[in-house]
């Protein structure tokens, strides 16, 4: 008989599905919920038990992993989940929502199933590494009452490291996510200067590469860029007036030319002479929604990398084709 914890895992969106699929192949059994109900469907052939609402797919997990588009979304089903769950689980809450909203969390877990245990686990790692089990999982909480989470941990990442009382996790992937969105503007900057002194990408590249300043993410957003010109974003200035003081590791900056104010969701745009922008969005609210507003032509694929995290909210860059 096995021995492994029964898991559930509420969002089938890329990290949950890699989750899922990473739990199924090292022999977990697994119950899966997404508000969109054709999601998780390929995985029911490999042992999936894929279910209509998050409260049938909890009813028997021993662990609950949690990976929802935002804040918003993972208190909404934590209150309808948390009194079908078992008295004893763990909830493991992995997905980047904010530290008020993990807050909340715990405080709304506390009050519903006081005896079960709230891990904030953040992970470090986008859909790629996801697939091949290489993330980081950032976990926070009662690490004793949490055991039994660390076998799923372990089945879906390269490793966990653990940061004391719940919610820290949160702080420490605001903390990664500023080096992040540091780097990138440095890399954004330093590829405009070297086009516009002549240099291509390729020279670029040749000139870092076997130092100590050829970092893999420089090496790959260098070679993103190789055939378009890269513009960087007024990261501070993008939304100012909803933007909370503090919220950003480096100075304001004065917006570039091109930049427009859109009514819909407050954030800059640049204008259409550009050939390529790098527009950093400050969401607060649905993210679907501002997503909808934001992207200007419906069906195509507009990749977007989550950058930082803001007490709250999260800021999003994203790189369209003007």
């Amino acid at each position: 008989m096995s021995t492994l914890p029964k898991v559930a895992v509420l969002g089938l969106g890329a990290m949950g599905h890699a989750f899922a699929s990473n739990l199924l192949k090292n022999g977990f059994t697994v119950a899966g919920w997404n508000r969109s109900p054709a999601r998780g469907e390929d995985l029911q052939a490999h042992g999936l038990s894929l279910h209509a609402t998050p409260q049938q797919a909890v009813a028997d997990a021993e662990v609950i992993i949690s990976m929802l588009a935002d804040g918003e979304a993972t208190l909404e089903v934590l209150a309808q989940i948390a009194p079908a769950c078992q008295p004893q689980a763990i909830y493991c809450q992995m997905g980047t929502i904010g530290l008020p909203e993990t807050r909340q969390a715990i405080a709304l877990l506390r009050e519903l199933q006081p005896a079960m245990t709230y891990i904030d686990a953040p992970v470090s790692g986008t859909k790629a590494p996801a697939e091949k089990a290489q993330i980081l999982v950032l976990a926070s909480g009662d690490r004793e009452k949490g055991a039994a989470a660390e076998p799923v941990f372990a089945a879906i990442s390269r490793g966990t490291q653990w940061f004391g009382e719940a919610g820290n996790s949160q702080k420490m992937k605001l903390v990664l996510n500023a080096w992040l969105i540091s780097m990138m503007q440095g890399i954004a900057e330093s590829a405009q200067l070297a086009k516009t002194l002549g240099f291509t990408p390729d020279q670029l590249w040749s000139a870092l590469e076997g130092g100590p300043l050829a970092a893999p993410l420089c090496q790959s957003e260098t070679g993103r860029h190789r055939q378009r010109a890269v513009y960087p974003a007024d990261a501070a200035g993008a939304c100012p007036e909803r933007c909370p003081a503090g919220a950003f590791p480096w100075p304001s900056r004065t917006p570039c030319r091109g930049w427009k104010t859109s009514p819909n969701c407050g954030s800059r745009r640049r204008t259409r002479d550009m050939p390529e922008r790098i527009c950093l969005r400050y969401i607060s609210g649905c993210r679907r929604r501002q997503k909808r507003n934001f992207l200007p032509t419906p069906g195509k694929k507009w990749p977007w990398w989550p950058l930082i995290l803001a007490d709250g909210a999260s800021i999003r860059i994203y790189r369209t084709l003007a």
